[in-house]
């Protein structure tokens, strides 16, 4: 859940995705490509915040991941 996005309005496009890292054995290294991991922010509440849910493809994910997310 991202909280604290007081200029949030109902309006507002909100965007979330999962970053590519070209660094070896980080955090997204190609675990999150090969999963096809989608990431879709949800339950919108202007002037507080919204939810990001990360689901696979297929199966389930398991492990840790970034982020990325941006609203306007």
């Amino acid at each position: 859940m991202v909280t604290g996005q007081t200029g949030l309005t109902a309006t507002n496009l909100v965007e979330a995705w999962m970053p590519c890292n070209d660094v070896i054995g980080a955090v997204n290294d190609d675990s999150a490509w090969v999963e096809q991991m989608k990431a879709t922010a949800t339950k919108i509440v202007p002037g507080v915040g919204f939810t990001i849910i990360v689901k696979p493809a297929m199966g389930y994910g398991c492990g840790t991941y970034n982020v990325a997310w941006v609203w306007n």
